[in-house]
């Protein structure tokens, strides 16, 4: 997938803030993932689109001097400000570079497949670089669930409504499959993975908190691929935008789907 193709390049002037705001609002999930299947000093861990840094970072602390963590991403401008002897920094393509086989002790990805062509073949390059008993910790999302609390009024709902649907033709046609998450247990489960588990997070949240500016930062860097496509337009995309500021606006976040497996060892 090229530059041109990706929707939410780290290139984007208000990459690190929305990258931020969603490391605020979802990191809590996936460490809880992670000290369930029990990360400890010495794993050698893979974090593939590792993004702003946040759980490569929690990964190195939590591995210390004794292991190793390789964090890879098409554009590792914000991972190369981390500083740890033991990280490995990598720019890598998921979808053509290779990765190695049976060497890690943990391979995660999060929001990562649901913006590649071939996510099935990808997500099987992943499983091949965890080791015998190493785990696989896959996380990503199902949009279908995002609402609009029907209290909020006619016109917001309204205005919500038509920004949504843009955004999901956009979506569409970027190649994004945004009902993944919907399938990822039985994607992992079909690779021969044992101790299967599964959690799902989603809330409710009100315009202006922290998850509505995740949501804000993430539509902001919608809005030129939303207006051009000629059904929306400039204004009528700047005032979806302040529905995320708006704390009479009541909304439900999409479901960040997280599903972890342990390969059999041989």
């Amino acid at each position: 997938m090229t530059t041109e193709e990706y929707l939410f390049d780290n290139d984007w002037k208000m990459a690190r803030e929305r990258l931020a705001a969603l490391e605020r609002d979802r990191d809590r999930a996936t460490i809880r993932c992670l000290e369930a299947i029990g990360v400890t000093a010495g794993w050698h861990c893979l974090e593939i689109g590792g993004g702003g840094g946040s759980i490569a970072a929690w990964l190195s602390e939590r591995v210390w001097a004794t292991g190793r963590v390789l964090a890879t991403d098409t554009n590792t401008r914000f991972l190369a400000a981390l500083n740890y002897p033991w990280l490995e920094v990598r720019t890598h393509d998921v979808i053509t570079d290779p990765l190695p086989a049976s060497q890690f002790d943990l391979v995660h990805t999060r929001l990562v497949l649901t913006h590649l062509p071939g996510r099935e073949r990808v997500l099987k390059k992943m499983a091949d670089a965890v080791k015998p008993g190493g785990w696989i910790l896959v996380e990503e999302p199902d949009f279908t669930i995002e609402a609009i609390a029907p209290e909020v009024g006619e016109r917001l709902i309204n205005l919500w409504t038509h920004g949504m649907r843009v955004v999901g033709l956009v979506q569409q046609q970027r190649g994004m499959d945004v009902t993944l998450g919907q399938r990822l247990f039985g994607m992992v489960r079909n690779l021969g993975f044992t101790s299967l588990a599964s959690e799902g997070q989603t809330c409710m949240f009100e315009g202006g908190s922290p998850a509505a500016e995740a949501y804000r930062l993430t539509m902001e860097q919608l809005s030129s691929p939303c207006v051009a496509t000629g059904e929306i337009t400039a204004r009528e995309f700047a005032d979806f935008l302040a529905l995320f500021s708006n704390p009479s606006c009541v909304m439900r976040q999409f479901l960040l789907m997280s599903v972890w497996a342990r390969k059999l060892t041989i």
